[in-house]
């Protein structure tokens, strides 16, 4: 079906001055007889905000969601500052650990992060550095002794000068 001439000047009601002002624009026409709406309309009320205010006075009621509300714990949460400090840190330390343990991790701290919290990753995470091996203990245990006599009971505490030597 042609579109007259009345009916394709209607649809260039709303001009504007451009760079291409000059142009001849009557052999170009929107042809939009033959397309359908693919919006709902039945739904209009349902997402009018002034229509749920009037509802909302005129019942008293606010319409609830289908689904059953979540209620969450949240006082374990830390503020926003920390966490931006907690990512901060990441990434310094990141930053500091050598190219090929950043490259195993393609250079994103987010996925060591990932990597890390996975317990299954906890052997290859103690050769790569990033975590302590707990099976071997830091320090070697030393056997400490502690012997009493007779003779140190008896004898009282030694007198010291001011200097901090003592006096015979």
């Amino acid at each position: 079906m042609e579109m007259t001439e009345k009916q394709k000047r209607r649809l260039f009601q709303g001009t504007f001055e451009t760079p291409y002002s000059g142009f001849d624009t009557s052999c170009y026409w929107i042809d939009q007889v033959d397309e359908t709406s693919m919006t709902t309309q039945h739904l209009k009320n349902d997402v009018d905000i002034n229509e749920i205010v009037a509802r909302f006075h005129r019942t008293g009621y606010l319409q609830s969601p289908d689904a059953e509300p979540d209620y969450l714990d949240c006082t374990d949460f830390v503020d926003y500052q920390a966490s931006l400090d907690q990512v901060l840190e990441i990434g310094e330390y990141f930053k500091s650990l050598p190219s090929s343990v950043r490259h195993r991790f393609e250079n994103s701290p987010s996925s060591m992060v990932q990597f890390l919290s996975d317990p299954a990753n906890r052997d290859e995470a103690v050769k790569l550095g990033l975590l302590p091996d707990l099976k071997t203990p830091d320090v070697s245990p030393v056997k400490v002794e502690i012997v009493e006599t007779k003779l140190t009971k008896l004898l009282p505490p030694p007198e010291v000068s001011g200097e901090g030597e003592e006096k015979e």
